[in-house]
């Protein structure tokens, strides 16, 4: 998944809907380095993702 599926994703979405695709990439890309960075921890550095506060922020 690299910029061909946003931009495929952007370019077929109507105008309304593109804050919706901004807001779920971005979510998914936090995921995504969480994931990443969490399965590379060792002793020497330790990774904690973020809290999840949810829709408030």
């Amino acid at each position: 998944m690299h910029s061909g599926v946003y931009w495929a994703l952007f370019g077929g979405l109507p105008e309304e809907k593109l804050p919706m695709l901004f807001k779920a990439w971005g979510i998914l890309f936090e995921e995504y380095v969480n994931w990443f960075l969490s399965g590379r921890a060792s002793a020497a550095a330790l990774f904690h993702p973020p809290p999840n506060w949810g829709d408030e922020f």
